[in-house]
């Protein structure tokens, strides 16, 4: 067994091929290794490199997955490169960017608890400089394992250029009675307190409140980029609202929102508008103003019972979310959302699709289930991008001609219907990875499925059908099948084809 003494608190130790560091004298963790591929004509980049942390970024480090051994890296040279990293680190009064973040940080604030007086001064010095040099890994890293609560508030504001700024997010947490998160990554605190900047400047805002009104100071936030709000008691916002020039994200879980002010009109740089209530009847025409908008998400208004035309407007629109509303009907503007390619409307009223919905040219998910569709549009088949559809539990009885060209299907979900038989056009879908069928009305279907030859599973259960070995026969790719509540010719054949090509299947309890 090897040692090396970095100082009194710091100390390595190989054995048995590995390399653990002890801090205090306890295990710390075992040592992990970085390797990184860098091409010659790089070299010259490495000016640029600031840390280790950069050097993780810049250059591939896909050589991680490699034994050390193929590159003639033996456990032992192992161990000394983690000697000499250690000991530079602390020789450089444990500046942490000659170590990787996951490993720096840990260590800083473990010799802070063990009353190290140099590692006391440095660690809150490491974290608020770290974070001001803008890394995005780095920032999002000490945001998700605490360490920006270790700041004080004078080192915290230090970070914020404006002393209005600072005013108005000290009076919030005076207000809400707790101190808000700091972060970078503002995806990750909806519905949490807290604040995301950038440069300086505060960009990012979360408030989870129950007050009936938005506090008016926070229309100081002039550079505002993204908004989130979680109140369960608010019934209208304020119109200044929409004073927020630069804004791109609106969040609003305002469960209790009844109408949408006009000056959201006046959010021209908008492109995702989120919105949660459950009083929210209609939305206003004026949303089709909103050029920009690439998201809009109202699912869960479980009292939205319509779409204006002017959506149809929305010629930037790539992400419509009404899932759990109370839609009847779409728009007849839905087929100009040109750019539109992923929608999720299930669990409404619709009955009827707009004919014009085969202008969707980008649109590759679509998921209707849990509506009451009871016929396709024959332009149906002209959504060349489709991928993936959702038709699970509506009233379907035929499908239309025109679903032989979705060509580019892969997952298709048609169960709960009142399918009495398939066209024979259907089967040619070739793309089709993934099939349910299950709980319709077939009493009836081929047993040549060689068409569907990327069928990876298919599920045919609770419908009025014979299934012969002559079917799966004709399915080379398939790994799983469901054929529950169906009769099954020469049950004794299928289940040994079945165990034999590996396949999982659900078939009826008295066949086991």
């Amino acid at each position: 067994m090897k040692s090396f003494v970095i100082n009194n608190l710091i100390y390595l130790r190989f054995n048995e091929g590995k390399t653990q560091i002890y801090i205090g004298g306890e295990p710390f963790k075992h040592c992990k290794y970085l390797l990184l591929q860098i091409p010659d004509h790089d070299f010259y980049d490495t000016e640029k490199i600031r840390s280790i942390d950069d050097a993780e970024h810049h250059y591939s480090n896909k050589l991680e997955n490699d034994d050390p051994e193929e590159f003639n890296i033996s456990p032992e040279t192992e161990f000394w490169a983690h000697c000499s990293n250690l000991q530079a680190w602390a020789e450089k009064d444990y500046n942490s960017h000659l170590l990787h973040r996951n490993l720096a940080f840990p260590l800083l604030k473990r010799l802070t608890e063990l009353g190290d007086k140099k590692a006391r001064k440095r660690f809150s010095e490491e974290i608020l400089f770290r974070y001001m040099e803008g890394d995005n890994a780095v920032q999002s890293y000490l945001a998700a394992e605490g360490y920006l609560d270790i700041l004080s508030d004078e080192e915290r504001f230090s970070i914020v250029d404006s002393e209005k700024e600072i005013q108005v997010i000290k009076e919030l947490e005076t207000n809400f009675g707790k101190r808000f998160i700091m972060d970078s990554r503002e995806h990750e605190f909806r519905g949490e307190n807290a604040y995301a900047f950038r440069d300086g400047i505060i960009t990012a805002l979360s408030l989870k409140m129950e007050e009936e009104c938005l506090p008016d100071i926070i229309k100081n936030f002039k550079n505002l980029e993204w908004l989130h709000i979680t109140n369960n008691t608010i019934e209208s916002l304020p119109e200044w609202i929409g004073s927020f020039s630069k804004l791109k994200t609106l969040f609003l879980s305002v469960w209790n929102l009844r109408q949408i002010p006009q000056s959201i009109s006046n959010l021209k740089e908008l492109k995702e508008l989120h919105m949660h209530s459950k009083q929210l009847e209609t939305l206003p025409d004026f949303i089709g103003e909103l050029g920009n908008i690439e998201s809009l998400r109202f699912d869960f208004s479980s009292n939205l019972k319509r779409l204006p035309e002017s959506i149809g407007h929305l010629k930037k629109l790539k992400e419509l979310y009404v899932w759990n509303c109370a839609l009847s009907s779409l728009p007849n503007s839905f087929g100009n959302l040109e750019s539109l390619e992923f929608m999720k409307a299930g669990k409404n009223h619709i009955g009827n699709l707009p004919e014009n919905i085969g202008a969707l040219k980008q649109l590759h998910t679509l998921e209707l289930q849990e509506n009451s569709i009871h016929l396709l549009p024959e332009s149906f088949g002209k959504l060349k991008s489709l991928k993936h559809l959702n038709l699970d539990e509506n009233e379907l009885k035929i499908l239309p001609k025109s679903f032989q060209y979705l060509k580019s299907l892969e997952y298709l979900r048609i169960s709960g219907n009142q399918l009495q038989k398939l066209p024979e056009a259907f089967f040619n879908l070739k793309n089709l990875k993934y099939l349910s069928l299950g709980r319709n009305k077939l009493n009836n279907i081929p047993n040549d499925w060689s068409k569907l030859c990327r069928l990876e599973e298919l599920s045919l259960s609770n419908n009025n059908l014979l299934i012969t070995w002559e079917i799966l026969k004709t399915l080379p790719t398939l790994k799983r099948i469901d054929i529950t509540n169906l009769k099954l010719e020469n049950k004794e054949k299928i289940i040994s084809h079945l165990r034999e090509r590996n396949i999982d299947y659900l078939v009826p309890d008295e066949y086991l």
